[in-house]
């Protein structure tokens, strides 16, 4: 789907806006153009979805993304009780991880009126819901509760933690599982502490990350197995952006 404000560049480049860009505006989801736009019911980064992604942003972690800000601050309505339009994964912690857009909804709307550097990407992690914060089950209730909503939304930072093996040990840490599969704890011994020794702060496995693959599988069953089964690992984590304080 190409969106005509994306063809004609960034809209917050064209305006020097700064890296911390704080967008708040209303859209309303009926748009009155909807029928000329051909949109699936739902895109997903899922692969096992039954309807597949078809002009969703890339699930690949390392692939680059639109230049866009760090944080990103957003408003729209929804009647009482309505889906925002966000498909989000948790298992506890401290935020929501955007995992599909349904088309239709507030979300795909809201993201059909923005210029294309200020719209909600698939991996973005929600950080603050009308105020909620620091709760993932909170922030999800807030979603569920619809009317009037201000999500502030944070770009990820995802990188692939290679080369662990169970041959000298256990691997060094627990995890919890939910909609998502995230880091519980991670221990003073173990594959991951010794990867942890040796990589940048950035990179370094901490408790909430959220676990996007494991050998190059996607699916929450198989990367459970794989977790809990396998004597080689290749996993892929993401967090939410940490921003630099000027």
């Amino acid at each position: 789907l190409d969106f005509v404000r994306g063809a004609l560049g960034c809209g917050c480049a064209r305006r020097g806006r700064r890296s911390s860009l704080m967008l708040c505006f209303r859209t309303c989801w009926q748009d009155p153009d909807a029928s000329a736009i051909p949109v699936p019911a739902v895109y997903s980064e899922d692969p096992s979805a039954e309807l597949h992604m078809t002009i969703a942003p890339s699930a690949e972690f390392d692939e680059p993304r639109p230049s866009a800000a760090a944080d990103l601050c957003a408003r729209w309505s929804c009647a009482m009780g309505q889906d925002c339009g966000l498909d989000v994964q948790f298992a506890g912690g401290r935020f929501l991880r955007i995992h599909g857009i349904k088309a239709g909804g507030p979300a795909f709307w809201y993201n059909h009126k923005a210029a294309s550097c200020e719209r909600v990407q698939i991996g973005d992690f929600i950080v603050v819901v009308n105020g909620v914060s620091s709760d993932a089950v909170s922030m999800m209730d807030a979603l569920d509760d619809g009317g009037d909503l201000v999500i502030h939304f944070r770009r990820p930072h995802s990188f692939r933690v290679t080369g662990l093996t169970r041959s000298a040990g256990p691997l060094g840490c627990t995890f919890k599982f939910g909609s998502a599969i995230t880091v519980h704890e991670v221990n003073d011994s173990g594959a991951l502490a010794i990867w942890n020794a040796s990589a940048p702060d950035s990179d370094k496995v901490r408790p909430q990350d959220h676990v996007l693959s494991v050998n190059g599988e996607r699916s929450a069953s198989r990367m459970r197995q794989l977790l809990r089964t396998s004597d080689e690992l290749d996993i892929v984590f993401s967090r939410p952006l940490e921003l630099e304080l000027a």
